[in-house]
């Protein structure tokens, strides 16, 4: 029965995204598919954190809309590749032989990475004041690699917001939470540096860019922890 009511909801989530635009179809669909999966080998409490950094992301996107559609890399209806590129690293968690570890820990700090990036991508664009994060060199909203306080504070907040829904349904303790916090504003400042060092440059696409800033994201709580 679980695995039906289960598809059900899945199946309503769908079509909820893809009226809406929040997600394209392809995006709905990689989108459904992962939500069954990690609900399935994970726990529904997955699901419901990325319902949550679904959510923040399309306020987000939608906040000030008009004023942000000029902007370089602006998406009003996420795209398959950006809901691939910020969701397949938490897909990759729930199958990875972390049994020693806390996944639910590592689960949400991929999605706190992957939110607060959005989230300061999003709204730090609004400001006037961007600076590139290597140089501290004046930029455009938008460029890669430009970071402004605006943004950094969103990306605080963004991290901030999936750790404490971690913290609740996962039953974390303060020092898990703290950490998620940590390496989720992290994994946004990676992104950031790795836009400027090597997307700028044309060595990495913007979705690759994301993808590996979350998996370092990954990668520096398993060394931390050990």
């Amino acid at each position: 029965m679980f695995i039906f009511y289960l598809i059900l909801f899945l199946i309503v989530l769908f079509l909820f995204s893809f009226i809406l635009k929040i997600l394209d179809l392809l995006g709905s669909i990689f989108a459904f598919i992962q939500g069954l999966i990690v609900s399935i080998f994970g726990s529904i409490y997955f699901l419901f954190l990325l319902i949550i950094f679904v959510a923040i992301s399309f306020i987000a996107t939608h906040y000030k809309h008009s004023k942000k559609e000029g902007i370089s890399g602006f998406e009003n209806t996420r795209s398959w590749k950006s809901v691939f590129s910020k969701g397949i690293i938490p897909f990759i968690v729930v199958f990875l032989p972390l049994s020693f570890f806390n996944k639910e820990l590592f689960f949400s700090i991929a999605v706190a990475a992957a939110t607060s990036d959005t989230i300061s991508g999003e709204l730090g664009v609004l400001s006037n004041r961007a600076f590139y994060i290597t140089n501290l060199k004046k930029a455009r909203p938008g460029d890669n690699g430009a970071i402004s306080i605006l943004g950094e504070i969103w990306a605080i907040v963004g991290s901030l917001i999936i750790a404490i829904f971690s913290y609740i349904f996962f039953n974390l303790n303060i020092f898990e939470f703290i950490l998620i916090v940590i390496l989720g504003f992290v994994g946004s400042q990676i992104d950031s540096l790795m836009g400027a060092l090597l997307e700028n440059k044309g060595k990495m696409k913007k979705y690759t860019v994301n993808i590996v800033a979350i998996g370092l994201s990954i990668l520096l709580a398993y060394i931390f922890l050990l």
